[in-house]
């Protein structure tokens, strides 16, 4: 190897774990990868925020990285970082120019975090309709700009203290512009050209935003402003983004208009992009002109579930026959698909007719498309004293039905709101990319959608697409003209859905039974909202 090969790095950091790649900057191809943990914490007693991180451990994480990888013999040319939507709180030192994580270690308020349920409900008040447009009607507490409220009513009091909120790959893309010298000019963030916030998030709003709703205190910063990395000569460029737009990058369609990104994991985004429209899609967030590229020639449209692969992880924790499953040290997704099977021989039916009675709802931490309401929570219909692993195979089939009816809810979304949006295929990454079930019913109640996966490691695709944003930056090119140049053969596979879910073959009576479990998904979402309404009601008549 020589020492002065040319890289450009790509930095992933998701909501446990920190993933690094060091790619060969001419060819584009990745030389070594290296991965830390990240955890985060979850106290519902606390006070303040209740999931949280440290962004002392995350840098730790990234240090540790580059140690492994020997990044100190390479000539880097570009660094590219992708993060979870989560916001980070400085306070600044004023002797030294630098920035001290308040009020404690603890001072990364983890995207996941939803204290700030009546900060949403005051700037739902406070903001125009046409504002809260562009984030699907209303803000819900996920967002930045809540969390930065939420901050602000408990601590900017303290006028002897100056603070900087950041966004979380912001802050990374800083700190690590300030340690390895390289130039943050492109992470210093202006305002947006339709003085909008990225997906809600803390930058990139209209000055009267900050002054006239926020009313943002003179002690309190938002970004970069006034910080000093001293490195604007250096020759390496670092650009940051929020980790859900990198792995679009990766594997976004050149054809844009017909295709929507699915990136699954713990949670679920999803992406669509076309030329400029000032269209706004009820219950989408959007649009944002300056994702992909600087000038205002593009939209981009996003949408979401807070809790999808989390709904599963959260069924294998508190199911007796999962825990004895992982106990075994066995792959529990191994055991059920196997377990699946054999019902189906045993029974010569679907999995889903023997299920069908089962009906279950997911949004144990709130809807945040179509529905913006962070008030929603799960249910289940079907419930018995019944622990085995036949329950728990059902359960997860259940879960797995409910998945595929949000995919198809979120495009029937998209397309029933605007005339224009024909979405022809779906490109999906993230960890629940690797469920072939899963995508094999995501195509079966979407009338047989074409599903296209990475070539690659399905799992390094935020790294790359992070790769893909530091290098767009160095050589001063927009995203689009990427993402326009890439061989879309190339880069991915189109997925074969199991034979059983495959339209037109024996699965006429399975669809028929999930096209009619789609609509009783929609009326269980209905009518949660509805008994909230009915109850929120009757506690709200004042008794004389």
């Amino acid at each position: 190897m020589s020492e002065c090969q040319q890289v450009g790095i790509g930095i992933d950091i998701g909501s446990s774990s920190a993933r690094v790649g060091i790619y060969n900057y001419h060819d584009n191809v990745l030389l070594e990868m290296a991965q830390e943990p990240v955890p985060y914490y979850h106290d519902s007693s606390r006070k303040s925020w209740k999931f949280w991180q440290k962004s002392t451990e995350i840098i730790k994480a990234l240090q540790n990285c580059f140690q492994e990888l020997k990044i100190n013999q390479y000539k880097v040319r570009s660094c590219g970082v992708s993060a979870t939507c989560s916001l980070a709180i400085f306070q600044k030192d004023l002797t030294n120019d630098t920035l001290i994580p308040y009020p404690n270690e603890d001072n990364v308020i983890f995207w996941m975090d939803s204290s700030a349920v009546d900060e949403c409900q005051w700037l739902n008040a406070e903001c125009s309709q046409q504002l809260l447009d562009y984030l699907g009607g209303k803000f819900i507490p996920e967002m930045g700009i809540p969390k930065l409220k939420y901050f602000l009513n408990e601590h900017s009091h303290k006028q002897d203290k100056q603070f900087h909120v950041l966004d979380l790959h912001q802050y990374i893309a800083y700190e690590l512009g300030r340690l390895y010298h390289w130039s943050t000019d492109k992470v210093s963030v202006r305002e947006n050209n339709n003085g909008i916030g990225n997906d809600g998030e803390a930058s990139g709003w209209s000055s009267s935003f900050y002054n006239d709703i926020i009313k943002l205190p003179s002690n309190v910063t938002i970004g970069l402003a006034g910080l000093n990395s001293n490195n604007s000569s250096s020759t390496t460029t670092v650009r940051s983004c929020i980790d859900s737009y990198a792995s679009w990058f990766a594997v976004s369609s050149p054809n844009l208009e017909a295709s929507l990104f699915m990136i699954a994991g713990t949670s679920t985004c999803y992406m669509y992009g076309s030329p400029i429209t000032t269209k706004k899609i009820p219950g989408v967030w959007g649009p944002f002109d300056t994702i992909l590229e600087s000038n205002g020639n593009y939209s981009v449209y996003t949408a979401g579930q807070s809790c999808t692969g989390k709904l599963i992880e959260h069924l294998f924790k508190s199911h007796p026959a999962a825990r004895e499953i992982l106990k075994s040290g066995e792959d529990i997704y191994q055991v059920l698909e196997k377990s699946i099977q054999d019902i189906e021989k045993k029974n010569c039916k679907s999995i889903h007719i023997l299920a069908k009675h089962m009906f279950f709802y997911g949004d144990y931490e709130g809807n945040r498309t179509p529905f913006a309401d962070p008030q929603m929570r799960g249910s289940f219909i079907g419930e018995s004293t019944d622990t085995s692993i036949l329950n728990l195979t059902y359960k997860y089939v259940s879960m797995l039905e409910f998945l595929s009816f949000q995919t198809k809810l979120i495009i029937d979304t998209f397309q029933c709101q605007n005339s224009d949006v024909r979405i022809q295929e779906l490109r999906v990454s993230g960890s629940q990319a690797k469920n072939k079930r899963l995508l094999s019913l995501i195509s079966l109640v979407n009338d047989g959608i074409k599903i296209k996966r990475p070539n690659e490691n399905i799992d390094l695709m935020g790294v790359t697409g992070a790769y893909i944003l530091g290098k767009s930056a160095n050589e001063k090119k927009q995203i689009i003209d990427i993402i326009k140049e890439r061989d879309i053969n190339d880069d991915s596979e189109e997925f074969v859905p199991f034979s059983a879910y495959l339209v037109g073959n024996d699965s006429t009576m399975v669809k028929r039974l999930l096209c009619t479990k789609y609509n009783i998904h929609l009326d269980m979402a209905k009518q949660q909202q509805q008994y909230h309404k009915l109850v929120d009601e009757a506690l709200s008549v004042t008794i004389n």
